[in-house]
């Protein structure tokens, strides 16, 4: 307290000099700091102490210290100097190779140009002269579309719009399917239900955690993984007359959060069989089975342990089913997807309980969409109906014209897409490069995987007769090709 006492007197005192002597605040303190820091030590401590030894000239044989010399501003001399800051602004996560390839590079070139005349790599169903029914366009003209309900799973009539649309009668062969729309989650697309799921099941960051994806398979799954802080690890889908799940494949880590799984996937076409099931099952992980292509069946039909759905079965294991507009009736610019949880009652009710908070979170499914989801569906079905018509029509003119030639078409079950095994003469990007300089884009099987080539991925969405026109002009190029060796 005198201390605090002394210090103000001195300071005011102070003031009053500095005053008389028309100096600034800045530098008041000059005229006390020295007479009150520095004071004679007592007598009783400096009567015994040795004289202070004269500065001596440094010597010049020896070595300064190395950090002592060129110190920076914030270091003092004889310290080591600080350092800099080195860390990115930006996460590792996100940090992906940004580089073109050479085909990468040719393909926008040609792009840009306008030199493609046949885009067999075309996924986009609103850009290849589908008719889309009136109702459709008019359903998102409503007065409701200004009032906002937030529903952290959506709005009760768009989810028991999905289970209506995913429910069947018994018919055949096949038993009736009920689904509770209690049990449907709706989100703003498949890729966000993924996102969501991996936040659920796995902590994410660097704790070392993965989950299982085939292969070949869509090379999104890469992405969405590590974007949430998780790795790949893959099991194989073999091939031998057709796709199936490699078990021997199957072998979790101990970090192992969930096996992903498509059916039928994207690009073999590839449905799950009862066998491939069991071994996933036996597994004993949560499965997330994305089923956006399921109502799009092509060869294979009469398969009987053919799996449509694995909404058709009772698992024992949490699975998580995948599907959306996208795919469902050719509207992926209406952003919605949804998600259906199964297996044991005790898993599925802690699953959703979770999954609640994480929807909430976001509320990303827009108010329009929902409104309109049910009119989407039920005049979707001409939509569907048209897409797989053209899919299997330009399957069965792909088989028709390579089956005289080097080239084969692997056994395609459903989806939008088929696989041409090409002669292995020359490398998979010569095959692609030449059928760029013919004005033909085709993917490359590298890009989902494969693990051998040459392989080349079409799309079966394209025009007819602008894919009738392209797979002759595929068919001359392997002729010629073959005839030169």
């Amino acid at each position: 307290m005198r201390r605090k006492f002394a210090t103000a007197c001195i300071e005011g005192h102070a003031s009053k000099r500095a005053a008389a002597a028309g100096i600034g605040p800045k530098n008041q303190a000059i005229l006390w700091r020295p007479k009150w820091r520095i004071a004679q030590r007592p007598a009783i401590l400096t009567r015994n102490l040795p004289p202070k030894k004269p500065a001596q000239a440094p010597n010049p044989l020896k070595k300064p210290r190395k950090n002592a010399i060129d110190c920076p501003k914030n270091c003092r001399p004889g310290r080591r100097p600080k350092r800099e800051r080195t860390m990115s602004l930006f996460s590792r996560r996100s940090d992906f190779d940004h580089q073109q390839n050479q085909l990468s590079q040719k393909i926008t070139e040609m792009r840009r140009s306008g030199q493609i005349w046949a885009d067999l790599s075309v996924s986009n169903p609103t850009r290849v002269g589908l008719s889309y029914p009136e109702p459709m366009l008019t359903a998102l003209s409503t007065k409701d579309d200004l009032r906002y309900n937030p529903a952290p799973f959506g709005s009760i009539e768009a989810r028991k719009a999905v289970a209506e649309s995913l429910s069947r009668p018994a018919t055949g062969k096949k038993p009736a399917r009920a689904v509770d729309w209690r049990r449907i989650v709706l989100s703003a697309s498949t890729s966000e239900a993924y996102s969501w799921l991996f936040k659920l099941l796995s902590d994410g960051g660097n704790c070392g955690d993965d989950v299982m994806a085939p292969s070949p398979s869509y090379p999104l799954f890469e992405h969405l993984a590590r974007l949430e802080g998780l790795s790949l690890r893959s099991y194989r889908l073999a091939y031998d007359d057709a796709w199936y799940v490699d078990s021997g494949t199957l072998i979790p880590g101990p970090k192992t959060r969930a096996i992903l799984a498509v059916s039928p996937n994207n690009p073999t076409g590839h449905y799950l069989h009862a066998n491939d099931f069991a071994h996933l099952e036996a597994l004993g992980l949560p499965i997330i089975c994305d089923e956006v292509f399921a109502p799009y069946a092509l060869e294979g039909a009469e398969d009987e342990d053919r799996i449509e759905s694995l909404l058709d079965l009772n698992p024992k294991c949490l699975c998580f089913v995948l599907g959306g507009l996208s795919k469902q009736v050719g509207l992926p610019q209406m952003k919605l997807g949804w998600t259906v949880v199964c297996g044991p009652d005790d898993l599925v009710e802690e699953a959703l309980a979770r999954l609640e908070l994480i929807a909430d979170t976001y509320l990303s499914v827009s108010t329009p969409v929902q409104l309109a989801l049910p009119r989407f569906l039920k005049e979707g079905d001409v939509v569907r109906k048209e897409i797989a018509e053209r899919c299997a029509r330009n399957l069965a003119v792909l088989k028709e014209n390579l089956q005289q030639t080097a080239a084969s078409v692997r056994r395609t079950e459903g989806g939008w897409t088929a696989v041409i095994e090409l002669p292995r003469i020359q490398s998979e990007d010569q095959w692609i490069s030449q059928l760029l300089d013919l004005g033909i884009l085709v993917q490359p099987g590298w890009l989902y995987d494969f693990e051998r080539e040459a392989f080349a991925v079409v799309s079966l969405l394209i025009e007819p007769d602008l894919f009738a026109r392209a797979v002759a002009e595929l068919k001359t190029l392997i002729t010629r090709k073959v005839a030169e060796i």
